[in-house]
């Protein structure tokens, strides 16, 4: 017995709408039982539906005057209410003279949701029946008011020529650097001297912190917790050794008070670089932990006007704007089953 979570109980007059529902869950991902699909010649009618409706979380009844008069749609009303709470039944009228009041005692006097399809317009119709069905939120349905993205105060350390050097058994990454600030209010960009990067932090830091972020949580035994307290002393004072490499320079530091002086309405960025797309020492530079940075005080990525960091790499190519219009159809392939033991993930917060 198929495990559906959608029944559709409707009279024979009204398989073709009934098929139609059907088969738009279907191209949502909603599996929905119909007897006329799913009974072959000799099973017991009777115990075949009630055990349909027993497995289904949604009893969804097409509502027509052959439906109201349907024995078997009123057989299958009634063992879907005596199911209580476990089974939300969805009413749907056909005929714009199915009224939800005309038909309350149908239902047993019970509060439901009340559809329409008496239009007969599935791609209307089928949002507000998966929202029905928990599919979507509320929200997609009203038109989500998207708020308006802040102007954007950015600062970008520009790495170019990097190479890595071996000094004293300590291997850092070096580069020309050069600080720009874009300024929110479209202001001209403020531009700095190039200066020499040199890295302050090397493989024994980056191992470090790789084991903290990814293997320590995995396996927090009580061995491995001085490791760990270590590293977590250590985090500021990396943040810091990164930040005056960076930052603190006199070809820097005018661009940098700048940007910390920008409006206080704009969100703020903090941008690297790297020019050079090939080699261990672009690597190596994308892949310190600018997320750390530490003026002293604090990281910058908290306070009142937290800063994201993003990294980049320089494009080479012309390429075409790419256009799209709503909808955006996203396909998101989730690690987990979606069975009694996991709900319906909502897309937009798994993406």
């Amino acid at each position: 017995m198929s495990q559906d979570p959608v029944f559709i109980s409707h009279a024979s007059p009204d398989k073709p709408m009934a098929e139609a529902i059907r088969e738009a869950l279907a191209d949502s991902g909603v599996d929905a039982w119909l007897d006329a699909r799913e009974l072959t010649g000799g099973d017991d009618l009777s115990q075949e539906i009630k055990s349909a409706i027993d497995a289904a979380e949604y009893f969804v009844v097409l509502l027509s005057v052959d439906g109201i008069n349907s024995e078997w749609v009123g057989k299958e009303t009634d063992h879907a209410l005596a199911q209580g709470d476990r089974i939300k039944i969805i009413p749907v009228a056909l005929d714009s003279k199915i009224t939800p009041a005309g038909v309350k005692r149908f239902f047993g006097n019970r509060e439901l949701l009340f559809l329409s399809l008496t239009d007969g317009k599935i791609q209307e119709f089928m949002p507000r029946l998966l929202e029905a069905l928990g599919r979507v939120l509320p929200s997609v349905m009203e038109g989500p008011q998207l708020p308006r993205a802040l102007p954007v105060d950015e600062l970008i350390l520009i790495l170019d020529h990097a190479i890595l050097n071996e000094e004293g058994g300590k291997r850092r990454a070096e580069a020309q650097a050069c600080v720009i600030y874009h300024p929110a209010d479209g202001s001209p960009d403020v531009e700095g001297e190039t200066f020499s990067f040199v890295s302050p932090l090397g493989v024994i830091e980056a191992n470090e912190l790789s084991w903290y972020l990814e293997r320590f949580p995995r396996w927090p035994g009580e061995a491995f917790r001085g490791r760990a307290k270590k590293i977590e002393a250590d985090l500021p004072a990396w943040g810091r050794a990164l930040f005056d490499a960076a930052l603190t320079h006199s070809a820097a530091q005018t661009v940098y008070t700048g940007w910390q002086q920008g409006s206080i309405r704009a969100e703020r960025r903090f941008t690297v670089k790297v020019e050079d797309i090939k080699g261990a020492a672009a690597a190596h530079l994308l892949g310190l932990p600018w997320e750390l940075l530490h003026d002293g005080h604090g990281y910058l990525f908290q306070g009142a006007t937290p800063v994201r960091v993003r990294r980049r790499l320089p494009n080479r190519r012309m390429k075409a704007r790419l256009f799209t219009h709503p909808p955006l159809r996203v396909l998101l392939l989730a690690p987990r089953p979606d069975d009694e033991h996991a709900g319906f993930i909502d897309h937009r917060v798994a993406a």
